[in-house]
């Protein structure tokens, strides 16, 4: 079985990962463009809800949130993290419910893995639940998600929220999303 297989593995390495020398590292800054946070601030403060999809870790995802100005320290985080679909469903629930005891003029930010988006994105009683949450939220970030859910997110907000989409993407993992969208950018 899979336990097997890692079992295996785990004692292959230790009998090769033996006396090793570093030799180097290397890293890479994945900078923002210039203007990034200006633009994005600048739909923001004309009503537009920015949604970003990214393959991203979520906390590496937050952090360009923060840094491209998609979130701000004013605003509240609602992450929605689940394992089934029943627990998504109930996370959505309890958060949407959360939301109604709260001033309706607070900021907030949605971020939601790919995993759970999953669950979203094939269930209609969940994406009425999920869409219903979105519609608090100034932003969302769909994190770890794939190519195909990208898609699939922007096909669910465009259809059942009745509204025009516009997808930019740097990369040919976006380029479902892009064709799906009603303007893409690519």
């Amino acid at each position: 079985g899979e336990s097997d297989r890692d079992d295996l593995l785990r004692e292959s390495a230790s009998r090769i990962e033996r006396d090793l020398v570093l030799m180097g590292a290397t890293g890479v800054e994945d900078r923002l463009q210039d203007g990034v946070p200006e633009t994005i601030q600048a739909l923001r403060d004309a009503g537009i809800v920015v949604w970003v999809l990214t393959g991203d870790k979520q906390e590496t995802a937050i952090n360009i949130a923060y840094s491209s100005r998609l979130f701000d320290s004013s605003m509240e985080l609602i992450r929605v993290n689940a394992d089934t679909r029943d627990e998504c469903l109930d996370l959505l629930k309890i958060r949407t419910k959360e939301l109604s005891d709260k001033p309706a003029d607070m900021k907030r930010g949605l971020v939601i893995d790919g995993r759970t988006l999953n669950f979203v994105v094939e269930d209609d009683v969940v994406q009425d639940t999920f869409l219903s949450l979105t519609r608090r939220c100034q932003s969302v970030v769909c994190c770890r998600t794939a190519p195909i859910q990208k898609a699939a997110v922007i096909s669910l907000v465009k259809n059942r929220e009745q509204v025009l989409s516009l997808a930019v993407g740097d990369g040919a993992n976006d380029v479902s999303m892009i064709q799906t969208a009603d303007v893409g950018v690519g």
